[in-house]
């Protein structure tokens, strides 16, 4: 289709016979907006998604969204001991047959555990685990063992969706409490917003010291996204991450709404 190019301001107009196209808007064209809220956003992104939501610019987001930079840590020794709240995400498994998971490696079921820090607002990751060829009542079984590791009851946070209603159930009759979530945006979207509660120190990581590092997967799926060839743990994580509504520096701010 044939389009006419004008620049307007520091915009540019597209214009067809029928149509009319303003793009390339940059956030501090907006005069609604404070000046310092407009620095914080640009802070608080990754240098891509920066670009793209606060320049206005036509990036195409691709590997390097993560970097191992981006990760913040923090010590056992110096993570609050009060006022924290249990959250486990959790993204199932399609596949039951143990077998059939390996030889087509198929997709794990993947759990991030948290504790959300609701004076300060952040969230410190403590473990994170994948495991396949489960039916569901192993599925819900292991869950169930992990949640039990919990020094209180956790909140567990899984997506609302038909094909997780009877995960809902199993987990509700098991005695865990688990919230769906329902999502409005798609899936590249919600794990670009990840990054930024990430890159800005939101997010946390507890670093055991005598603990072999929990969270070599998640991070190796973080740094090969969207080449990964899975990531179940990073849609886990961002389970917790959109439900707390720790990504609402982003433009477009939560991705998930409680189903109530």
């Amino acid at each position: 289709m044939d389009a006419t190019e004008a620049p307007f301001g520091e915009a540019t107009v597209y214009e067809t016979p029928d149509r009319l196209a303003i793009v390339g808007v940059p956030t501090r064209a907006n005069p609604e907006l404070p000046e310092d809220y407009q620095q914080a956003m640009a802070t608080d992104m990754p240098e891509e998604i920066r670009q793209q939501e606060v320049e206005g610019r036509f990036i195409q987001i691709g590997g390097g969204v993560f970097t191992p930079d981006m990760f913040n840590w923090i010590a056992p020794t110096e993570a609050p001991d009060s006022n924290l709240k249990t959250l486990i995400g959790v993204d199932p498994a399609a596949t039951a047959d143990a077998q059939n998971a390996r030889d087509t490696d198929s997709d794990y079921w993947g759990v991030t555990v948290a504790m959300l820090d609701q004076l300060d607002s952040n969230l410190l990751i403590t473990d994170s685990r994948q495991r396949r060829g489960m039916t569901l009542t192993e599925g819900v079984d292991w869950i169930q063992s992990i949640a039990n590791q919990c020094e209180q009851q956790p909140q567990l946070i899984i997506e609302n969706n038909q094909s997780q209603r009877w995960l809902q159930q199993q987990l509700a009759e098991s005695g865990l409490n688990a919230i769906p979530v329902q999502t409005t945006r798609n899936k590249e979207e919600k794990l670009i917003d990840l990054s930024i509660p990430i890159s800005n120190g939101t997010v946390q990581f507890v670093e055991w010291p005598d603990i072999e590092d929990p969270y070599q997967e998640l991070r190796n799926q973080m740094l090969s996204w969207p080449d990964a060839a899975h990531d179940d743990l990073m849609d886990s994580l961002a389970l917790i991450v959109n439900h707390t509504d720790l990504t609402s520096t982003s433009i477009v701010g939560g991705s998930y709404r409680d189903e109530s």
